[in-house]
């Protein structure tokens, strides 16, 4: 299986304590599978994620992030990687966590 350069999605800010469910559209395809969501802080993978993931169509929907309460000032990573064909691809979307006081 081959696998596509990583795109950068979009950027998001967050509270510290936020929970979040993101869909990722694949709009250059029909359909995606065997979608698997990941969180990354600091180039690590961090467990902050739960539930299930579920693809519909071109969507993949990513399981829930929990944004902790000692997570202000931090950069999140979450990635979509999708199989289409004998391909994968990867998406990923940024999350600014903010710290107190701070505004967006």
């Amino acid at each position: 299986m081959s696998e596509s350069p990583y795109i950068l999605e979009g950027e998001f800010t967050l509270w510290p304590g936020e929970i979040r469910t993101y869909n990722m559209n694949w709009p250059e395809f029909d359909a995606v599978s065997s979608g698997v969501s990941a969180a990354y802080v600091a180039g690590s993978t961090v467990g902050i994620l739960t539930g299930s993931e579920v693809e519909a169509g071109n969507i993949h929907t990513m399981r829930t992030i929990t944004i902790p309460a000692d997570y202000g000032g931090n950069t999140v990573i979450v990635t979509s990687q999708v199989d289409v064909g004998t391909e994968r691809f990867i998406k990923g979307i940024v999350i600014r966590v903010l710290q107190p006081g701070e505004t967006p």
